[in-house]
């Protein structure tokens, strides 16, 4: 089995979005001929959330520093960036716990899928959509890797 992922653009008239839809891919031969089947719909997220790329703030960073000359633009840059961080962040949860939901749904349906099975493809996914992992610090802090 494997991760198949597309790519759909949004229905959105105007809309430059696009989402990557993971699904879980079962290979068989039929009749001597590869055939895939699709086994699980996993999970979806938009394309510019999967990763910590902060979005394309310069335009209007630019409008910021035209409106209010006076202002330090490297100081709104840098919140814009924190604020990107902090949206992404949310989704990739919001991914991964649906990502976590749907691997123990299929274990419990299907014969012979493993929790070892889950976390080499959850891996591989990985890859492509960062993980959001806690860690603890020596100060005692919480924090996401």
């Amino acid at each position: 089995m494997f991760i198949r992922w597309r790519r759909k653009k949004t229905e959105k008239e105007g809309s430059d979005t696009h989402y990557l839809r993971a699904e879980l891919v079962e290979s068989k031969r039929i009749d001597g001929k590869p055939r895939q089947k699709t086994v699980k719909y996993i999970g979806s997220i938009r394309e510019d959330w999967a990763t910590n790329k902060p979005h394309g703030n310069d335009e209007l960073v630019e409008a910021i520093r035209r409106a209010s000359p006076g202002r330090n633009v490297d100081e709104v840059r840098n919140a814009l960036t924190a604020r990107d961080a902090l949206e992404n962040e949310k989704h990739r949860i919001k991914f991964w716990n649906t990502i976590n939901s749907n691997f123990e749904t299929l274990q419990s349906e299907r014969d012979g899928f493993t929790q070892d099975d889950a976390e080499a493809i959850k891996a591989k996914m990985g890859e492509r959509v960062n993980r959001v992992v806690w860690a603890e610090t020596k100060e005692g802090k919480n924090i996401y890797l």
